[in-house]
Formats: C-alpha cells, structure tokens, sequence
C-alpha cells in the first residue's frame, strides 16, 4: 500500500507551502463560507474521484493521450483523500493539493490554455481558504 504520508515531508511538503504562500495575497473569504466548504469537501473529493475513474472509459483518448495518466491520478488521489477529509486531517488537503496540481499541469502540457491555469488556481484557493479548519498534527 502507498504511504501518502510521504506527500507531507521534504520534497514535496515546500511545493505546497510556497504555493499556499501566495494566497496571502488575496482576500479571505467569509469564516462561514469557509466552514461550510471545510464541510462538504470531503463528499466533493469523493464524487469528483468517482466522476474522474468512471470517465475513463468515456473520454476519447486519442485527442489527449495524457488525459488518462491524469484522470488516473486525480481520481486516485481525490478517493484516498476522502476519509482525512472527513476525519478533519490535514493530509486530505496535501492529497487534495496534489490532485489539482497534477490535473492541472497534465492538463496545461497538453492544451496550453489560460482557463486550466486559472480553474487550478481557484482550486489551490479555495483550498488555502479552508486548510485552517484541518487539524495539521496527524
């Protein structure tokens, strides 16, 4: 079985810092709009993981050869993140960090278009808004 655990330490623990570093910037959203996201995400991440694998076997691969290794992935990382998620661990964020970032650079690669970049950073967002109500000791 994969350690996902691994995704919180050195190498990949700073990728995610310095991202988040840099929604500093922007305006925080209302605590009661943050709480309620915080609350629902975890069924988001598991619908979106159920919607990413079921559309493997829809999408015609031969437009995009890389959207599989990208569907795969999300898919993957959006399921395992779903129970610390739900249980409030900060590692369903870290799992949730890497399944934007991976989808959105596959994506990117590929298509080149400014509107991926732009959905990946509202995801990246959206998620530095409600990492605070995650518990970051596991």
């Amino acid at each position: 079985m994969i350690n996902f655990n691994a995704l919180t330490k050195p190498p990949f623990s700073p990728v995610e810092t310095n991202t988040f570093r840099f929604f500093k910037l922007f305006p925080d959203l209302p605590k009661s709009l943050t709480k309620l996201l915080a609350r629902i995400t975890p069924i988001l991440a598991l619908i979106g993981g159920i919607i990413n694998l079921l559309s493997l076997f829809s999408h015609p691969f031969l437009i995009n050869p890389l959207r599989p290794l990208s569907l795969i992935i999300s898919g993957i990382l959006l399921l395992v993140a779903y129970k610390p998620l739900k249980l409030r661990q900060s590692l369903g964020i870290t799992l949730l960090f890497w399944s934007s970032l991976t989808h959105g650079l596959i994506n990117f690669v590929w298509h080149l278009s400014p509107s991926i970049v732009l959905t990946t950073a509202l995801s990246l967002y959206f998620l530095y808004q409600i990492r605070p109500h995650y518990n970051h000791r596991q």
